[in-house]
């Protein structure tokens, strides 16, 4: 109560007290009954002043609390695997005979392996460790209170998020068991290769490998079927060129499914060798693709589509100008509509009836109010100007792996000036750049509808980047692989007879693979 409330209701006692005085205080009277009249209109008055004044009366009470100090004691296998049970168990000991430490703290004990559990014994056979989920649990028991925690683990997590990049509501002091020690690695992170390859092709694979070490090697790459060799090539590693893209192609000879191991040479003394090697699987597929190529006009991208098609041994490409004829769009894997006008209107109604793949080139011959219309994947707001458009590769495009051709350096295309929109999934393979301005607007796309694919090139003249490829090079195969890929993904049939995994395994140090 503050000092202002209390003369308040000291004041409101003396106006009590005058009131009751003057109307009883000049009164004589004889009989005792007359003085609780005034004492009852003093104590009227009063309250009344009292209630009015309305005094707050906070009453504090003060409490030592200890803090709470969790200690959490990992109990997997991971543990007595590196014989460091004694230790862990010596510790907790320790802890719980220190006077200091137990006067100071209120000290709980746990254990965890794939969770947090209270602390009866430790056995140390526990197959999973989950630190990030651990940690996630003492944050909700202690939410609005100070509880340290002291974890003792070997850091070796088989679940769960990265605790490296965790932040815990409490403070976490680590105690790490076993052998704390950096040792050299080189691994085999990761690789990128397609699923599917047709026969008599030949595909890519890239490979990531990553080296922890600080001082320079010099280790070979290898790829092998069984116990042939396929691919060997030598790679310096140091602590500033610590990881390598390594791209490269292999060749597709005979129908199946392939098994390939890659393997990267040990280092001296490397104590994780199981990283070195990581296998993988193509299926290669004898399929005989025919395309079709429908245009009204000539133009020498037509030519430019059948010579690169045709350099793969597998597809042959048929050329039809004649539009109103019958065509069996069921005998053709893929037809590409080369800047479609209203001509193409019976074209496009069949292929509505049917889930033929398809792959639309625009330019400047293009009828963009018919296209909007005759189609729903995608619409461009034109105007009658035409651009350059050159091209952006999009790295981060995923449905196969792509190689940059020296896109930047390819003549531009030509089209019509317009915005660019989607109705359906598509990714952006190359974006489109004007005046070496970059745009979000695709320059060339594909997409996927129900169980269609297929593809857009928002400009002609792609015979120009065939030929400067061949002038850089001197020879047309980057851009016909290029060209051929996508043509591949174009025309391939979506397989629902099979059931594909992908994981990537866990050893564990005992060596038992846990997926």
């Amino acid at each position: 109560m503050s000092l202002t409330t209390v003369l308040y209701i000291v004041l409101a006692a003396v106006i009590a007290f005058v009131a009751a005085f003057f109307q009883y205080g000049y009164k004589t009277s004889k009989h005792t009954g007359t003085f609780i009249l005034p004492v009852l209109r003093f104590l009227a008055v009063f309250s009344l002043l009292l209630l009015l004044l309305n005094p707050k009366v906070t009453s504090r009470q003060y409490q030592n609390l200890r803090p709470t100090l969790n200690i959490i004691a990992d109990n997997s296998a991971s543990i007595e695997y590196a014989k460091q049970g004694d230790q862990v168990q010596g510790l907790i000991n320790r802890i719980a005979k220190n006077t200091n430490l137990n006067k100071k703290f209120d000290i709980q004990y746990y254990s965890f392996s794939d969770g947090l559990h209270p602390l009866d014994s430790l056995t140390f056979n526990k197959p999973e460790t989950n630190i990030v989920k651990t940690l996630k649990t003492v944050n909700q028991l202690y939410k609005n209170k100070v509880a340290p925690v002291i974890l003792i683990t070997d850091g070796n997590q088989t679940y769960g998020s990265n605790y490296e990049f965790y932040t815990s509501n409490q403070q976490v002091y680590t105690v790490a068991v076993g052998d704390t020690l950096r040792y050299d690695d080189i691994k085999i992170s990761r690789i990128n290769v397609n699923a599917y390859t047709n026969l008599n092709n030949k595909f890519p694979v890239e490979v990531f490998v990553q080296y922890d070490g600080d001082k320079p090697v010099q280790k070979t790459l290898t790829i092998r079927q069984k116990n042939t060799l396929l691919f060997q090539k030598q790679f310096r590693f140091s602590a500033q060129q610590n990881s390598r893209k390594i791209q490269f192609y292999l060749p597709a000879n005979s129908v199946g499914i392939h098994h390939y191991t890659c393997a990267i040479a040990t280092l001296d003394n490397e104590k994780n060798t199981v990283n070195n090697r990581k296998p993988f699987i193509v299926e290669v597929l004898d399929e005989q693709a025919k395309i079709l190529v429908l245009s009204t006009i000539n133009h020498p991208d037509i030519g430019m589509i059948k010579r690169s098609i045709e350099t793969h041994k597998q597809r042959k490409v048929v050329i039809e100008k004649e539009l109103n004829k019958d065509i069996q769009f069921k005998d053709y894997q893929l037809v590409i509509l080369y800047q479609p006008t209203s001509k193409f209107d019976k074209v496009f109604k069949k292929l509505k009836e049917n889930t033929t793949n398809y792959f639309i080139i625009t330019g400047t011959k293009t009828d963009w109010k018919f296209l909007n219309n005759a189609q729903a994947v995608f619409s461009k707001k034109n105007i009658s100007t035409f651009e350059n458009y050159s091209a952006a590769l999009n790295t981060g495009y995923d449905e196969y792996l792509v190689e940059d051709i020296g896109f930047s350096k390819l003549p531009p295309l030509e089209d019509y000036f317009g915005d660019i929109s989607f109705s359906v999934p598509h990714k952006i393979l190359l974006y489109q750049k004007i005046a070496n301005f970059n745009t979000q607007n695709p320059l060339l796309a594909t997409f996927t509808m129900k169980a269609r694919r297929g593809a857009v090139l928002f400009g002609e003249n792609s015979w120009k980047w065939r030929m400067l490829t061949k002038v850089e090079n001197r020879s047309f195969e980057k851009f016909d692989t290029f060209f051929n890929k996508l043509i591949q993904y174009l025309s391939s049939e979506k397989r629902a007879s099979q059931l594909e995994i992908r994981y990537n395994p866990f050893v564990y140090a005992n060596g038992t693979m846990v997926i």
